[in-house]
């Protein structure tokens, strides 16, 4: 639960950053919720596993001052039908109000796994998670997530089933690599 938090108190806060400037921070502090962000934690809560329990190391603030706006070319987008096909699990590592700063943030993850942004719909208001990786089984993607660099995990991200992402509504995923 305060791995949610904290994400969701990190995505809040960058999606509240100028479009010229993207700040990402962590923070363990109590917040209040709107109706909308409750409900996107509620349904992010339902994708973490729960055999996961660690604990966090003290929270720093981390700001990436984009200069120049950056541009995401689309390797592949893949239709709902085509979305469906995929199984097995990824990582969510990063969820924003906005496309930006995405490429600049791959950079932190290692290569060799695909990497997809998911652009969907929530309360007619867009949102995007950044995914790393499709593994065959929960434990391979555990293993992964643990292996991601610390300035990674330090953000929270979590394991999720590419069937449950390709079934949601409105999912769009975009290859990035």
């Amino acid at each position: 639960m305060k791995k949610i938090a904290v994400l969701a108190v990190a995505a809040v806060l960058a999606g509240c950053a100028s479009d010229d400037q993207t700040q990402l921070l962590s923070s363990t502090s109590e917040m209040t919720y709107s109706d909308e962000q409750q409900e996107a934690i509620i349904g992010s809560q339902e994708a973490v596993d729960t055999d996961i329990v660690q604990t966090a190391p003290p929270s720093t603030v981390v700001e990436e001052v984009v200069t120049e706006e950056e541009v995401i070319t689309p390797v592949e987008t893949v239709p709902q039908q085509q979305a469906e096909t995929h199984s097995g699990y990824t990582i969510q590592v990063l969820a924003l109000s906005h496309n930006k700063g995405f490429v600049s943030y791959m950079k932190n993850l290692p290569l060799g796994q695909p990497v997809w942004m998911n652009e969907k719909d929530l309360k007619g208001a867009p949102w995007y998670t950044l995914l790393y990786g499709q593994f065959a089984t929960k434990d391979q993607a555990r293993n992964a997530l643990k292996a991601l660099p610390q300035s990674v995990r330090e953000t929270g991200p979590f394991i999720r089933s590419l069937e449950e992402i390709s079934s949601s509504n409105s999912p769009t995923l975009t290859r990035m690599n």
